[in-house]
């Protein structure tokens, strides 16, 4: 069985930035891409069964209330036509939902409390013997690439998997930079990176803003839990050969005081 999973809400607002003018050519552009992407995924990968995961209220509001919280600010800044093009925008976005539940044979995941993220991580972890295509944007799905699991970005048409980056041709996408063929970052490492720079699309704070953070040893204990799950990453960024030092450590923790590495794990402590 070889799925096509659907991150509806992300294609579809990313879809409207794409082209410019009246919200219904927006809104068009924003099909267009959702149905190319599906129909492109289904014939090239193979697909056999095509599935929608939409947004609902995430549980991370529960126990981070500014998560995301950013949104809510820039919509209070909207002019009448950008708020009037909004709501035009999510009836249509509406519209396209209920059409995919009621008159054709996907399977819609759904659920109070859950993001299309989360539905997609449990769908692919209660399917492991089968091949999974997800269409989005988002780049934290790199945490599930697997040799049976690719991401496939509907807006740059880029294939994304373990063995790279590839365009619509086939072809492996050249690093602008490095003029090298590009590859996918280690999701570890970018979860280790969003933890201590925040990430404004979900308006998290960086960890290292605060010298009350560095005061505090449960929060050094923390950070040193982070870190020891970061480790591998972080080790094959500093030497391919060496475990990190204690030292290494401390400058990678943007200085942070000796008394926070009495915390450290002693399996983290190696010499090279």
């Amino acid at each position: 069985m070889s799925f096509i999973i659907v991150d509806a809400h992300n294609l579809f607002s990313r879809g409207r930035h794409v082209v410019r003018g009246d919200i219904d050519l927006k809104i068009g552009m924003c099909l267009h891409i959702m149905i190319a992407s599906i129909k492109k995924c289904w014939s090239t990968l193979e697909g056999s069964h095509v599935v929608f995961a939409f947004d609902r209220r995430s549980w991370r509001k529960d126990f981070y209330p500014q998560y995301k919280f950013h949104r809510h600010e820039d919509a209070a800044t909207k002019t009448p036509q950008e708020q009037e093009e909004d709501k035009l925008f999510y009836e249509s976005f509406n519209d396209f939902h209920k059409f995919i539940s009621e008159k054709t044979n996907c399977t819609v995941l759904e659920q109070h409390g859950l993001e299309a993220d989360d539905l997609i991580a449990g769908w692919i972890q209660h399917h492991p013997n089968s091949k999974h295509v997800i269409i989005s944007t988002d780049t934290d799905f790199y945490q599930l690439l697997a040799p049976n699991v690719k991401q496939y970005n509907g807006v740059t048409e880029e294939l994304h998997t373990l063995e790279g980056i590839f365009d619509k041709y086939g072809k492996p996408v050249i690093d602008n930079k490095t003029k090298q063929p590009k590859e996918v970052p280690d999701p570890k490492w970018m979860l280790f990176e969003k933890i201590i720079r925040g990430d404004s699309t979900e308006s998290s704070q960086a960890l290292y803003w605060s010298s009350a953070f560095w005061s505090s040893d449960r929060y050094c204990r923390f950070m040193f839990s982070i870190l020891a799950l970061c480790r591998d990453s972080i080790c094959s960024l500093v030497n391919p050969d060496f475990s990190i030092s204690a030292s290494c450590l401390s400058y990678l923790c943007f200085s942070a005081s000796k008394s926070s590495c009495d915390h450290l794990p002693k399996s983290f402590v190696c010499s090279a």
